[in-house]
């Protein structure tokens, strides 16, 4: 009786001790596949880097009211915002959804599958891009024309050797395919805010130097109608 248990004991542990053998050796060949497999480049095919200097990935997707086009930000990993991002997808060159800053942006038209990039080059930095004025088919609107605004900083107004946040940006419009892009502001502190006034032009308040202006651009064309400064106030 008591060599039967014995038996059965030393059965269980010859068993455990040969899972856990198995299960290392695995482990170790599994390691060696991963460290040995070359690594995966991320989105090599959408922008040029002969010097090696910079990683590209693609951003959200966003579709646009009114338009058959998907805008696709371009992500650099020289964005404080996505480092962290960037290194756990050292082997996936997939979306990455962050909510940073972006070099460019990609116009692809969901109908005929054809697409364009919104600028010639990466030398910029986009801070934010939108739709305006957004959703509008969910008013129930679809007769007032949709575009794109952006804030973008194209010259290290700061000198500090880098583009970012903290210099002085443009606005510019565009239609919802890219095209027509129009810068409208230079150099602006503030963006107060932007409001449909009709079905042909957009209100933009904006302040430069601690000095308020009102802007009037007509969204069919993306031109900017008339500017004024904002009157002040006697004391």
């Amino acid at each position: 009786m008591i060599f039967k248990w014995v038996w059965r004991i030393n059965g269980i542990l010859i068993f455990l001790s040969a899972s856990v053998l198995i299960f290392m050796m695995g482990k170790e060949m599994i390691r060696d596949i991963v460290k040995n497999r070359p690594q995966q480049k991320l989105i090599t095919n959408v922008a040029e880097d002969p010097k090696g200097e910079e990683k590209w990935i693609l951003g959200y997707m966003r579709r646009f009211d009114n338009s058959n086009y998907i805008a696709v930000p371009l992500v650099s990993d020289k964005d404080e915002t996505t480092k962290i991002s960037l290194s756990k997808v050292n082997h996936f060159s997939g979306s990455y959804g962050g909510y940073g800053t972006y070099k460019n942006i990609l116009f692809v038209n969901g109908k005929t599958n054809q697409s364009r990039w919104l600028f010639d080059n990466n030398d910029q930095l986009i801070i934010e891009f939108s739709e305006f004025p957004q959703n509008s088919l969910i008013k129930g609107d679809n007769s007032i024309a949709t575009v794109v605004t952006y804030e973008v900083v194209s010259n290290d107004t700061n000198k500090d050797g880098a583009l970012s946040k903290k210099d002085r940006r443009q606005l510019a419009v565009s239609n919802t395919n890219g095209d027509n892009y129009n810068v409208v502001l230079e150099d602006f502190d503030h963006l107060v805010g932007m409001e449909v006034v009709d079905d042909e032009n957009m209100l933009i308040l904006y302040q430069i130097k601690g000095v308020g202006y009102s802007m009037v651009v007509r969204l069919s064309d993306v031109h900017v109608v008339s500017t004024n400064r904002l009157p002040k106030i006697s004391i």
